[in-house]
């Protein structure tokens, strides 16, 4: 199957192509975006610094395993930004730029999940 919003390589490359490795890793990846992003917003809305800094940094790992170049690219900024202490609009518009695309990532992610039950 071909997707638009993910690419494989780095999942495939952790898990050695191992199909149960990859349906452990999408279990972790959602859940971890379950409990972030939602804890992520909040922390934004709040204006604090060293929470943005915490949870970003964690969600650049998780995301990496999207392969998704607006994810990776906007959650490096939102983490620089909230290191140098910017908790501003371009770090809010950034992470709305996630927040679009996130649902179609997590679509694609679980047809991937479906795909690897197969």
């Amino acid at each position: 199957m071909n997707f638009y919003y993910i690419t494989l390589d780095y999942m495939r490359e952790m898990s050695s192509g191992d199909k149960e490795t990859e349906q452990e890793l999408l279990k972790l990846l959602f859940s971890d975006l379950e409990k972030e992003v939602p804890n992520l917003t909040q922390l934004i809305a709040n204006k604090d610094k060293i929470g943005v800094k915490r949870v970003s940094h964690h969600l650049k790992s998780t995301f990496a395993f999207t392969g998704n170049k607006v994810l990776t690219e906007n959650i490096k900024a939102i983490e620089a930004a909230a290191q140098a202490g910017n908790i501003n609009g371009q770090l809010v518009a950034r992470w709305q730029d996630i927040l679009n695309i996130l649902p179609m990532v997590i679509n694609e992610l679980k047809l991937l999940e479906f795909e690897l039950k197969q």
